[in-house]
C-alpha cells in the first residue's frame, strides 16, 4: 500500500499511520514497525498515532493552510468506516470527502479520501485477518512462503526474523482461542537484559533487580535449598508463601529460562549495548540489521525522497521558500538520497540544515553527487 501510495501521490509525503491498540489486531506498534521496516518502508514515515483518520502527530509538522490531507486505504475497506461524502445535519458536507483531484482544499476546510486496488499475496490472501485466521495451522514451508511473498527483498535472516514475530504473535493468539471457556491464563512476566561493554545483566519482573547468569543461578540456588530446609522442618506455612506468592521464585526461574530461549534463538548475532531488551518478545533486530534514520525535517529533502521512489524517470520540481525552483530527475533523487543515507545522523542533520535556499541546495546537491567537500564536511565517503 505505501509503494501504491508514493506512485499514485508523487509530490505527497507519504506515510503509514498506525496505532499500539491490540483491541482489534494483536500486533503492537513495535513490532508492526519491526515488519514495516523488513518491507522497505522508511522508519521516519511509519507514525505511531492514537487515531490513523486524525493523524494530529504527523499534520501538526504542516502548515494546515496550505496543505492537502488525503487518506488512502485499499478497495476491500471501501465499505468500511469512516466513509467519504458525510452530510452535516445543516446541509453541507462534511469533514471526510471523496478525492476530488480538480478542487484541492486544504485540511482546516475537507480531509480526502481515496481508494486503491487491493493487492493479493501467498496463497490467495488479500488481508491481515486472513493472516491472522490461517497462520496457526500453517506448515513451516508455507509460514516461509507467505513471508516471502509479504517481503520479497528481505534476505533470508530478515525472512527468519519475519516468522518469529508472526509465530510469537499469531501463535499466542491462537493458544488463546483453544483455551477452554471458564479458564484463565496468567501472563507470563516479562524479564529483561541489559548488554554492557563486558557482561550482560538479567533484570527478572517484580523490580528484583540485576544480575549476571552466574549470580542469578547462585541466588536461586539459595532460595530453593532453604526451601528445602523448610520442607524439612515443617515450615509449610513459609514454603506457600515462598513458593506460591512471593513471586520472587517465579520470577527468577522464568528470566533464566527466557534469557535460555533468547540465547538459542540469538546464536552468534550481536546484541544492542546499553538498551533494555524485553527477552521474552525478543524486540530486538541484529545490529547489522537494524535501519536507523535522522528524521528529516526539510521539505527539500522530504520532496527529494518522494522523487526518488519514482518508477519514471520524468523530473519534479523542488520548490523553494523564494519561489524558485530546481527540477531533479528521480535517478539522481535517488542517487543523492543513496549518499544521504549512507552518512551518519550528525553529517545528514547538517545537511538537512543547510538545503532550505535554492542556491546552497544546488551546490550542496552537486558537491554530494559528485563526492566533493562541502562546507568542511568530506562528503565522498560512505562513512
Amino acid at each position: 500500500m505505501y509503494d501504491a501510495a508514493v506512485s499514485q501521490f508523487p509530490r505527497a509525503d507519504v506515510y503509514i499511520a498506525a496505532t499500539d491498540d491490540q483491541n482489534a489486531r494483536p500486533f503492537p506498534f513495535r513490532l508492526k514497525q519491526q515488519l514495516a521496516q523488513i518491507a522497505g518502508i522508511p522508519k521516519h514515515r511509519f507514525i505511531q498515532v492514537s487515531n490513523p483518520f486524525q493523524a494530529k502527530e504527523i499534520t501538526q509538522h504542516y502548515d494546515p493552510e496550505n496543505t492537502q490531507l488525503i487518506f488512502v486505504r485499499s478497495d476491500k475497506d471501501s465499505g468500511v468506516a469512516p466513509l467519504p461524502g458525510s452530510v452535516k445535519k445543516d446541509g453541507s458536507a462534511g469533514y471526510l470527502q471523496p478525492l476530488n483531484r480538480r478542487n484541492p482544499e486544504p485540511m482546516t476546510k475537507h480531509g480526502f479520501m481515496t481508494y486503491l486496488p487491493t493487492v493479493s499475496f501467498g496463497p490467495g490472501m488479500s488481508s491481515a485477518t486472513e493472516i491472522r485466521a490461517k497462520w496457526p495451522t500453517m506448515s513451516d514451508d508455507s509460514k516461509a512462503d507467505l513471508v516471502s511473498s509479504l517481503y520479497p527483498a528481505a534476505s533470508d535472516s530478515v525472512a527468519k526474523k519475519a516468522v518469529e514475530i508472526f509465530n510469537t504473535v499469531l501463535g499466542e493468539e491462537k493458544e488463546m482461542v483453544s483455551m477452554p471457556m471458564g479458564s484463565v491464563e496468567e501472563p507470563k512476566q516479562e524479564a529483561k537484559i541489559i548488554k554492557t561493554d563486558d557482561s550482560v545483566s538479567i533484570l527478572p519482573s517484580g523490580g528484583m533487580g540485576s544480575y549476571d547468569e552466574a549470580s542469578l543461578k547462585s541466588n536461586l540456588g539459595n532460595k530453593l535449598r532453604t526451601l528445602a530446609d523448610m520442607l524439612d522442618s515443617g515450615d509449610y506455612d513459609n514454603l506457600e508463601y515462598h513458593i506460591y506468592q512471593s513471586g520472587a521464585m517465579q520470577a527468577m526461574v522464568e528470566a533464566l529460562g527466557q534469557y535460555k530461549r533468547f540465547k538459542d534463538k540469538k546464536g552468534n548475532r550481536p546484541i544492542k549495548k546499553d538498551v533494555e531488551i524485553d527477552i521474552s518478545n525478543e524486540d530486538y533486530l541484529p545490529e547489522d540489521e537494524l535501519i536507523v534514520e535522522y528524521v528529516f525535517q526539510s521539505r527539500p529533502l522530504r520532496v527529494l525522497d518522494n522523487i526518488a521512489g519514482r518508477k519514471d524517470q520524468t523530473p519534479f520540481p523542488i520548490k523553494f521558500d523564494d519561489g524558485s525552483q530546481v527540477m531533479v530527475s528521480p535517478a539522481m533523487a535517488k542517487k543523492f538520497m543513496s549518499i544521504y543515507l549512507s552518512k551518519d545522523t550528525a553529517f545528514q542533520k547538517m545537511i538537512d540544515q543547510k538545503i532550505s535556499q535554492k542556491s546552497v541546495f544546488v551546490d550542496v546537491f552537486n558537491n554530494l553527487v559528485k563526492g566533493l567537500r562541502s562546507t568542511g564536511v568530506t562528503v565522498g565517503d560512505q562513512s
